[in-house]
C-alpha cells in the first residue's frame, strides 16, 4: 500500500478531494457572504448611497450566484468539474478586479454581477464533488471548519483595508484571495467514479427518484439561509442598539468564526453515529433559539455570547443538511443545488428584514425567524423520513 493510500485510507477521501472542495465549497463560493457585512458598510460611505442601495449590490451578486450555481447544478454529472471550477474563478478575479475599480453604483452592480457567475460556477462544482464523496457529512464538516477559518481571516483583514481603502480595499482581498486558491482549486478531480451505493441502484430506483423531496430539502435550505442573512446582515445594527461600539462588535463578529469551529469539529467527530435526524434537529432548535435572543435583547453581553454560539449551532447543523441533500442524489445534482439555495436564501434575508424593520422594529424579526424555522424543521424531519443512513458512514 502506497503512501497515498494510507492517507486516502486513513481520511477517508483523497487529499485533491479535501483541497479542492475546501478551495471552492468552503472559501471561494461564499467568500463575499463572508464579507458582507463589513462590504455593505463600506460600500455606504464609499459611494455615499443608502442602506437599500448598498444592499441591492450586494442582493446582485448573491442572486446570481444562486442562479448561475442552479443553472449548472444538472451538468455537474457530465460537465468536467475542474474545468468548471477554475472557468468561475477566472470570472469572478475578472468581476472582482472591476469592482475595485468602480466608481458608480451601476458598474459596480454589473461588476458584481459578473464576479457572482463566476462564484456560482466554482460553488456548483465544488458542492458536486461534496456529494460524490464516501463520507459527505463528515467532509462536509471539515469544510465548514475551513469556513470558519476564512471567515477569522477576511473578517479580520476587511475592517482594516476597508477604513484605507473604502470597498475597493475588500474587493482587492477576494481578488488576492480567489489567486492564492487557483493551485488547489486545480486538484478537483474531472470526473468522479460512481460511488458503490449508486451503482449498487436497478434502473427503476434512478427513475423513481424523489424529486419532491430534492425540492423540500432546497426549500428547507433557502429558508434557513434567509434567516441566517437576515440576522447576520443586521448584526452590527443589533449590537449597536446594544451600545457597544463599532470596534467591540467587530471582535465579537470575527470570534464567530473561531467559536464557530467548534460545531463543525463537533460533527467531524460525532458523524451520524446517532443517526443524522436527531442531531441535526437538535441543532436547528438551538440555532432558533439563539437567533431569537439575539433579536429580542437589548444587553451588549447577551447579544455577544448569543451570536457567538449562535455560529457554532449554525456550523453544527448544516454538514447535516447538506449530507441528507447528498443521500438524496450522489451524483451531486441535488447537493449543488442546494448550494444554490445557501445563496438565494443569503440574497432575500437582508431585503425581508429591511422591510420588516420598517414595519415591526426587530420584534418583527423575531417573528420572522420562529415561522421560518418551525416550516425549515418540518422540511428536514420529512425529507430525512425514509432515509437510511449507508453502512459507511457508521464508522
Amino acid at each position: 500500500m502506497t503512501t497515498v493510500q494510507r492517507i486516502n485510507r486513513l481520511i477517508g477521501e483523497s487529499p485533491q478531494v479535501y483541497l479542492s472542495t475546501a478551495a471552492t465549497s468552503a472559501t471561494a463560493g461564499v467568500a463575499s457572504i463572508i464579507l458582507s457585512p463589513v462590504l455593505i458598510s463600506a460600500i455606504i460611505t464609499g459611494l455615499n448611497v443608502s442602506e437599500k442601495t448598498s444592499g441591492l449590490i450586494a442582493s446582485s451578486e448573491f442572486i446570481t450566484i444562486a442562479c448561475v450555481s442552479f443553472l449548472v447544478a444538472p451538468k455537474m454529472g457530465v460537465w468536467p468539474r475542474r474545468t468548471t471550477a477554475m472557468c468561475g474563478a477566472i470570472i469572478a478575479i475578472i468581476g472582482h478586479a472591476f469592482s475595485a475599480n468602480a466608481v458608480d453604483t451601476n458598474a459596480l452592480i454589473i461588476a458584481r454581477v459578473v464576479a457572482g457567475a463566476g462564484a456560482g460556477m466554482i460553488l456548483a462544482a465544488g458542492n458536486a464533488v461534496v456529494a460524490s464523496a464516501n463520507n459527505p457529512d463528515k467532509l462536509y464538516s471539515i469544510l465548514m471548519i475551513v469556513t470558519g477559518a476564512a471567515h477569522l481571516l477576511l473578517l479580520g483583514l476587511g475592517p482594516i483595508v476597508t477604513t484605507r481603502w473604502s470597498y475597493q480595499g475588500a474587493y482587492g482581498i477576494e481578488v488576492l484571495f480567489l489567486l492564492c486558491l487557483l493551485p488547489f482549486i486545480w486538484l478537483m478531480p474531472q470526473y468522479l467514479v460512481k460511488k458503490a451505493r449508486e451503482d449498487s441502484k436497478s434502473d427503476d430506483d434512478q427513475q423513481a427518484f424523489p424529486w419532491s423531496r430534492a425540492i423540500m430539502v432546497c426549500l428547507a435550505m433557502t429558508i434557513f439561509f434567509a434567516r441566517d442573512s437576515a440576522l447576520w446582515g443586521f448584526a452590527q445594527e443589533i449590537g449597536r442598539r446594544t451600545g457597544m461600539e463599532d470596534q467591540a462588535i467587530g471582535a465579537v463578529l470575527g470570534m464567530t468564526g473561531v467559536i464557530g469551529l467548534l460545531g463543525a469539529l463537533a460533527v467531524a467527530i460525532l458523524n451520524v453515529r446517532f443517526g443524522r435526524l436527531i442531531p441535526m434537529i437538535s441543532g436547528l432548535v438551538v440555532v432558533t433559539i439563539l437567533s431569537l435572543v439575539i433579536c429580542l435583547t437589548s444587553d451588549a453581553m447577551v447579544f455577544s455570547v448569543g451570536i457567538v454560539f449562535w455560529q457554532a449551532a449554525t456550523f453544527f447543523a448544516v454538514p447535516y443538511i447538506f449530507g441528507m441533500a447528498a443521500e438524496l442524489d450522489p451524483q451531486g445534482r441535488v447537493i449543488a443545488a442546494c448550494g444554490g439555495c445557501l445563496l438565494l436564501g443569503a440574497s432575500l434575508g437582508p431585503a425581508i428584514a429591511g422591510v420588516l424593520i420598517d414595519l415591526g422594529g426587530y420584534n418583527a424579526i423575531a417573528i420572522f425567524i420562529a415561522v421560518a424555522m418551525t416550516v425549515a424543521i418540518a422540511l428536514a424531519v420529512k425529507v430525512n423520513h425514509g432515509l437510511t443512513t449507508p453502512a459507511r458512514e457508521q464508522g
